[in-house]
Protein backbone atom coordinates (compact mmCIF):
# COMPACT_ATOMS: atom_id res chain seq x y z
CA UNK A 1 0.00 0.00 0.00
CA UNK A 2 3.00 2.32 -0.02
CA UNK A 3 2.50 3.47 -3.60
CA UNK A 4 0.15 6.46 -3.78
CA UNK A 5 -1.58 5.09 -6.87
CA UNK A 6 -2.61 1.86 -5.19
CA UNK A 7 -3.14 3.32 -1.74
CA UNK A 8 -5.02 6.41 -2.88
CA UNK A 9 -7.34 4.49 -5.18
CA UNK A 10 -8.18 1.82 -2.64
CA UNK A 11 -8.77 4.22 0.22
CA UNK A 12 -10.86 6.47 -2.01
CA UNK A 13 -13.32 3.65 -2.67
CA UNK A 14 -13.13 2.21 0.85
CA UNK A 15 -13.99 5.63 2.30
CA UNK A 16 -17.42 5.54 0.68
CA UNK A 17 -17.99 1.81 1.14
CA UNK A 18 -17.27 2.01 4.87
CA UNK A 19 -19.33 5.17 5.29
CA UNK A 20 -22.28 3.41 3.71
CA UNK A 21 -21.92 -0.05 5.24
CA UNK A 22 -20.52 0.39 8.76
CA UNK A 23 -22.42 1.72 11.73
CA UNK A 24 -19.16 2.22 13.62
CA UNK A 25 -18.20 5.59 12.19
CA UNK A 26 -14.76 5.79 13.78
CA UNK A 27 -13.66 3.12 11.31
CA UNK A 28 -14.89 5.31 8.48
CA UNK A 29 -12.98 8.27 9.87
CA UNK A 30 -9.88 6.09 10.16
CA UNK A 31 -10.16 5.20 6.48
CA UNK A 32 -10.71 8.87 5.61
CA UNK A 33 -7.50 9.66 7.46
CA UNK A 34 -5.79 7.12 5.22
CA UNK A 35 -7.15 8.90 2.16
CA UNK A 36 -5.69 12.21 3.32
CA UNK A 37 -2.39 10.52 4.18
CA UNK A 38 -2.11 9.05 0.68
CA UNK A 39 -1.27 12.52 -0.68
CA UNK A 40 -2.85 11.43 -3.97
CA UNK A 41 -4.36 14.65 -5.28
CA UNK A 42 -6.51 12.81 -7.80
CA UNK A 43 -7.97 10.71 -4.95
CA UNK A 44 -8.70 13.88 -2.99
CA UNK A 45 -10.52 15.27 -6.02
CA UNK A 46 -12.46 12.02 -6.32
CA UNK A 47 -13.49 12.22 -2.67
CA UNK A 48 -14.83 15.74 -3.15
CA UNK A 49 -16.76 14.55 -6.22
CA UNK A 50 -18.12 11.56 -4.31
CA UNK A 51 -19.40 13.69 -1.43
CA UNK A 52 -21.10 16.02 -3.90
CA UNK A 53 -22.70 12.97 -5.53
CA UNK A 54 -24.08 11.82 -2.16
CA UNK A 55 -25.50 15.27 -1.44
CA UNK A 56 -27.26 15.43 -4.81
CA UNK A 57 -28.24 11.79 -5.33
CA UNK A 58 -31.31 11.33 -3.14
CA UNK A 59 -32.34 14.64 -1.64
CA UNK A 60 -30.95 17.05 -4.22
CA UNK A 61 -29.16 19.16 -1.61
CA UNK A 62 -27.74 21.64 -4.09
CA UNK A 63 -27.08 24.30 -1.46
CA UNK A 64 -24.99 21.92 0.66
CA UNK A 65 -23.15 20.63 -2.40
CA UNK A 66 -22.15 24.18 -3.34
CA UNK A 67 -21.09 24.98 0.25
CA UNK A 68 -19.02 21.80 0.46
CA UNK A 69 -17.36 22.55 -2.90
CA UNK A 70 -16.39 26.05 -1.77
CA UNK A 71 -15.19 24.77 1.60
CA UNK A 72 -13.05 22.06 -0.06
CA UNK A 73 -11.54 24.61 -2.46
CA UNK A 74 -10.79 26.95 0.45
CA UNK A 75 -9.07 24.20 2.44
CA UNK A 76 -6.96 23.04 -0.51
CA UNK A 77 -5.84 26.55 -1.40
CA UNK A 78 -5.27 27.63 2.21
CA UNK A 79 -2.53 25.06 2.85
CA UNK A 80 0.82 26.84 2.31
CA UNK A 81 2.44 25.77 -0.95
CA UNK A 82 -0.53 23.70 -2.08
CA UNK A 83 -1.47 25.98 -4.99
CA UNK A 84 2.00 25.68 -6.51
CA UNK A 85 1.92 21.90 -6.00
CA UNK A 86 -1.42 21.65 -7.77
CA UNK A 87 -0.13 23.82 -10.61
CA UNK A 88 2.97 21.67 -10.88
CA UNK A 89 0.92 18.48 -10.99
CA UNK A 90 -1.34 19.92 -13.71
CA UNK A 91 1.68 20.95 -15.75
CA UNK A 92 3.10 17.46 -15.32
CA UNK A 93 -0.16 15.90 -16.44
CA UNK A 94 -0.26 18.12 -19.51
CA UNK A 95 3.24 16.98 -20.47
CA UNK A 96 2.33 13.30 -20.04
CA UNK A 97 -0.99 13.73 -21.86
CA UNK A 98 0.79 15.44 -24.75
CA UNK A 99 2.99 12.37 -25.21
CA UNK A 100 -0.06 10.12 -24.87
CA UNK A 101 -1.88 11.98 -27.65
CA UNK A 102 1.16 11.63 -29.90
CA UNK A 103 1.17 7.88 -29.23
CA UNK A 104 -2.55 7.65 -29.95
CA UNK A 105 -2.13 9.39 -33.30
CA UNK A 106 0.20 6.60 -34.47
CA UNK A 107 -2.62 4.02 -34.13
CA UNK A 108 -5.92 5.88 -33.71
CA UNK A 109 -8.35 3.05 -34.45
CA UNK A 110 -7.00 0.08 -32.49
CA UNK A 111 -4.30 1.68 -30.33
CA UNK A 112 -0.68 0.75 -29.73
CA UNK A 113 -1.65 -2.37 -27.75
CA UNK A 114 -2.43 -3.02 -24.12
CA UNK A 115 0.63 -2.79 -21.88
CA UNK A 116 2.82 -1.25 -24.59
CA UNK A 117 2.87 2.32 -23.27
CA UNK A 118 6.07 1.99 -21.22
CA UNK A 119 8.00 0.31 -24.04
CA UNK A 120 6.90 2.84 -26.65
CA UNK A 121 7.58 5.74 -24.28
CA UNK A 122 11.14 4.57 -23.59
CA UNK A 123 11.91 3.75 -27.21
CA UNK A 124 10.39 6.75 -28.96
CA UNK A 125 9.66 9.61 -26.57
CA UNK A 126 12.02 9.47 -23.60
CA UNK A 127 14.88 11.41 -25.22
CA UNK A 128 12.64 14.38 -26.14
CA UNK A 129 10.48 14.36 -23.00
CA UNK A 130 10.88 17.43 -20.79
CA UNK A 131 8.13 16.78 -18.23
CA UNK A 132 8.44 15.16 -14.78
CA UNK A 133 10.43 11.94 -14.93
CA UNK A 134 8.82 10.19 -11.97
CA UNK A 135 6.11 7.79 -13.14
CA UNK A 136 5.69 9.46 -16.52
CA UNK A 137 6.79 6.42 -18.53
CA UNK A 138 4.43 4.01 -16.72
CA UNK A 139 1.03 5.04 -18.06
CA UNK A 140 -0.90 8.11 -19.35
CA UNK A 141 -2.11 9.06 -15.84
CA UNK A 142 -5.74 8.96 -16.97
CA UNK A 143 -8.05 5.96 -17.18
CA UNK A 144 -9.63 7.29 -20.36
CA UNK A 145 -6.37 8.19 -22.10
CA UNK A 146 -4.91 4.84 -21.07
CA UNK A 147 -7.76 3.01 -22.79
CA UNK A 148 -7.57 5.31 -25.81
CA UNK A 149 -3.82 4.91 -26.29
CA UNK A 150 -3.74 1.18 -25.64
CA UNK A 151 -6.95 0.14 -27.39
CA UNK A 152 -7.75 2.98 -29.74
CA UNK A 153 -10.96 4.89 -30.38
CA UNK A 154 -13.09 1.75 -30.79
CA UNK A 155 -12.13 0.41 -27.37
CA UNK A 156 -12.72 3.76 -25.65
CA UNK A 157 -16.13 4.10 -27.33
CA UNK A 158 -17.02 0.57 -26.17
CA UNK A 159 -15.91 1.43 -22.63
CA UNK A 160 -17.94 4.66 -22.57
CA UNK A 161 -20.96 2.83 -23.99
CA UNK A 162 -20.66 0.24 -21.21
CA UNK A 163 -20.59 3.04 -18.61
CA UNK A 164 -23.62 4.68 -20.23
CA UNK A 165 -25.62 1.44 -20.18
CA UNK A 166 -24.60 0.68 -16.60
CA UNK A 167 -25.69 4.13 -15.44
CA UNK A 168 -28.96 3.87 -17.34
CA UNK A 169 -29.80 0.47 -15.87
CA UNK A 170 -28.64 0.87 -12.28
CA UNK A 171 -28.32 4.52 -11.25
CA UNK A 172 -31.82 4.70 -9.78
CA UNK A 173 -32.64 3.08 -6.47
CA UNK A 174 -34.94 0.04 -6.81
CA UNK A 175 -38.50 1.30 -6.39
CA UNK A 176 -39.30 -1.15 -3.59
CA UNK A 177 -36.04 -0.73 -1.66
CA UNK A 178 -37.41 0.75 1.55
CA UNK A 179 -34.70 -0.33 3.99
CA UNK A 180 -32.77 2.86 4.89
CA UNK A 181 -29.53 0.96 5.52
CA UNK A 182 -29.55 -0.71 2.10
CA UNK A 183 -30.48 2.61 0.50
CA UNK A 184 -27.44 4.13 2.16
CA UNK A 185 -25.19 1.31 0.96
CA UNK A 186 -26.56 1.56 -2.59
CA UNK A 187 -25.95 5.32 -2.60
CA UNK A 188 -22.41 5.09 -1.29
CA UNK A 189 -21.47 2.29 -3.68
CA UNK A 190 -22.43 4.64 -6.49
CA UNK A 191 -20.46 7.43 -4.81
CA UNK A 192 -17.36 5.19 -4.80
CA UNK A 193 -17.72 4.51 -8.53
CA UNK A 194 -18.42 8.16 -9.29
CA UNK A 195 -15.37 9.20 -7.28
CA UNK A 196 -13.15 6.83 -9.29
CA UNK A 197 -14.70 8.03 -12.57
CA UNK A 198 -13.77 11.64 -11.71
CA UNK A 199 -10.36 10.83 -10.22
CA UNK A 200 -9.74 8.69 -13.28
CA UNK A 201 -9.36 11.78 -15.43
CA UNK A 202 -6.06 12.40 -13.63
CA UNK A 203 -4.88 8.91 -12.68
CA UNK A 204 -4.87 5.38 -14.13
CA UNK A 205 -6.37 3.44 -11.23
CA UNK A 206 -7.28 0.46 -13.40
CA UNK A 207 -3.63 -0.52 -13.75
CA UNK A 208 -3.59 -1.93 -10.20
CA UNK A 209 -5.37 -5.23 -9.60
CA UNK A 210 -6.30 -4.18 -6.05
CA UNK A 211 -8.19 -1.17 -7.34
CA UNK A 212 -9.83 -3.11 -10.16
CA UNK A 213 -11.13 -5.70 -7.67
CA UNK A 214 -12.74 -2.97 -5.57
CA UNK A 215 -14.22 -1.23 -8.62
CA UNK A 216 -15.85 -4.40 -9.94
CA UNK A 217 -16.92 -5.48 -6.44
CA UNK A 218 -18.77 -2.17 -5.96
CA UNK A 219 -20.36 -2.49 -9.41
CA UNK A 220 -21.31 -6.11 -8.72
CA UNK A 221 -22.97 -5.25 -5.41
CA UNK A 222 -25.03 -2.55 -7.13
CA UNK A 223 -26.17 -5.05 -9.78
CA UNK A 224 -26.96 -7.70 -7.14
CA UNK A 225 -29.04 -5.32 -5.03
CA UNK A 226 -30.96 -4.18 -8.09
CA UNK A 227 -31.64 -7.78 -9.13
CA UNK A 228 -32.73 -8.83 -5.63
CA UNK A 229 -35.29 -6.06 -5.35
CA UNK A 230 -36.42 -6.47 -8.96
CA UNK A 231 -37.20 -10.11 -8.22
CA UNK A 232 -39.12 -9.09 -5.10
CA UNK A 233 -41.20 -6.79 -7.26
CA UNK A 234 -42.33 -9.61 -9.56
Amino acid sequence: LSHHLTFGGQILMLSFITFGALKNKWKSLFVLGGLVASFAYSAWLGFIAGVIFVLLYNKNKIKYAVIFSLLAAAVLTAVPGNISKIQGKLEGRMAIWSVSVKMYKTAPLLGIGRGQYTRVFKEQYMKDYTGPASGSKCHPHSIYLSILVGGGALTLLAFLFFIYKFIKLYIHLPSNLEDPEWKLIYTFLWAALFAIAVAGFFQTYLTDAENSVLIWTAAGLIVKLKLIYSEKNL
